[in-house]
């Protein structure tokens, strides 16, 4: 079974495009489940297609995720900001 330690061993690794897979099936995977790992798999996946220039991709999942986040619990301001900031980078390159 596919773990988000694989997939962060992957990007850690520099084999973003298998860390992205991996994190997309996590998030397939874990729909039906774990909110928290699945929010996680969507920031991850923003930051990864972020990493890759695949910036639209990225904009779709930070604002996928802020949108799953946004009456979190603070305990995940930290994923939160880094989402904003993820997409402030990434909105930026665009225009």
């Amino acid at each position: 079974a596919i773990t988000l330690v694989q997939a962060e061993n992957y990007d850690a690794l520099g084999e973003k495009e298998k860390a992205l897979l991996y994190f997309n099936i996590l998030t397939d995977v874990l729909n039906a489940g774990d909110d928290e790992k699945v929010g996680y798999s969507w920031l991850r996946r923003g930051e990864i297609c972020a990493d890759l220039g695949r910036d639209e991709e990225a904009l779709q999942f930070f604002n996928y995720f802020l949108q799953m986040y946004e009456n979190a619990d603070p305990a995940f301001q930290t994923w939160i900001e880094r989402a904003k900031s993820g997409r402030a980078e990434v909105f930026s390159r665009l225009n």
